[in-house]
């Protein structure tokens, strides 16, 4: 069974192990995965999940943890949510963002707004069946990486049940 749960200081580095893991899983391909920006990724990781692990939520089955995600400035904007590939599809990644929408409607707010690289074709379609619309494409420079990245912005009124739930009622 799935448990969602905050991480603590003792997570950080199997979250960051998992970030890295899940990033280079998405990665393969693109042409943008070189030696120095794994280097400056696995660094962004180590260092945001040890700095930054009072924002993160983890879901773990036992005492595995599956993956985690993150609102760095505990707004209504999730930065963060990775899947370890070995338990990518298994419905973690489906309560973890509950979990963080619920908390930002807690928090008072009435949408969810998060951003992706355009090239992250299977993270776009998670979010769509959940009720999450593409609202813009940019290029930014991402200072973990190093380099200029092409993102979607992606937002969902939490007024409006994700568009999995329309679909059975």
């Amino acid at each position: 069974m799935i448990d969602i749960r905050p991480a603590t200081s003792r997570d950080s580095h199997t979250l960051a192990l998992i970030g890295i893991r899940s990033w280079e899983s998405a990665v393969i391909g693109w042409g943008e995965n070189t030696e120095a920006v794994q280097t400056n990724a696995r660094n962004a990781y180590h260092e945001f999940c040890s700095k930054h692990w009072t924002r993160i939520v983890l879901a773990q089955d036992g005492g595995a943890v599956l993956g985690w995600a993150a609102r760095e400035k505990l707004d209504n904007n999730i930065t963060d949510l990775w899947i370890d590939p070995e338990h990518q599809r298994k419905g973690a990644g489906k309560k973890l963002l509950a979990a963080l929408e619920k908390d930002i409607a807690k928090a008072g707010y009435d949408s969810v707004i998060l951003e992706t690289h355009a090239k992250n074709e299977p993270a776009i379609g998670f979010y769509e069946h959940f009720g999450y619309r593409v609202v813009s494409l940019s290029v930014g420079y991402s200072a973990g990486l190093g380099q200029d990245i092409q993102i979607v912005k992606m937002h969902r009124d939490l007024g409006d049940p994700p568009v999995h739930e329309r679909m059975t009622t």
